[in-house]
């Protein structure tokens, strides 16, 4: 937030401040993410990501319009748990499905990405989150 307040209130130029959600896509692919046995937190939690190809596409659109003096939140349409998110994320890989801790309390942090889809006018390439065809696995 600092930062962000340092570049809203420079007087020497306008920024537009575009906070994106977890990366995925390209090398990125969510099945890896826990490989290594790393306990998942939270299980029940939603999880907020967004692909790399929507990062590209919204910042062109932003300079595009040259929209600037403004705060966009980036992350797919879909929300789901992340139990399901890396377990299918693992089973897309073929790899062993992650553990997950037990869960204390459900956080219901979901991140809204309808500015940038009505002010951009942007449709999301990859918005479902378990549509994995598209992770280019390597």
């Amino acid at each position: 937030m600092q930062i962000e307040n340092l570049f809203r209130e420079n007087e020497q130029f306008t920024s537009t401040i575009l906070r994106f959600a977890g990366l995925i896509g390209g090398r990125r692919h969510p099945g890896r993410f826990f490989s290594s046995g790393k306990t998942i937190k939270d299980p029940d939690a939603f999880v907020n990501l967004i692909h790399r190809d929507d990062c590209i596409a919204i910042i062109t659109k932003l300079l595009e319009q040259k929209i600037w003096g403004e705060v966009f939140n980036g992350c797919a349409d879909s929300h789901p748990n992340k139990r399901d998110y890396y377990t299918n994320a693992a089973r897309a890989m073929s790899a062993k499905p992650p553990s997950f801790d037990t869960p204390d309390s459900i956080s219901f942090k979901i991140i809204s990405n309808r500015k940038i889809k009505q002010r951009l006018n942007y449709t999301f390439l990859h918005a479902d989150l378990m549509d994995f065809d598209y992770l280019n696995i390597p």
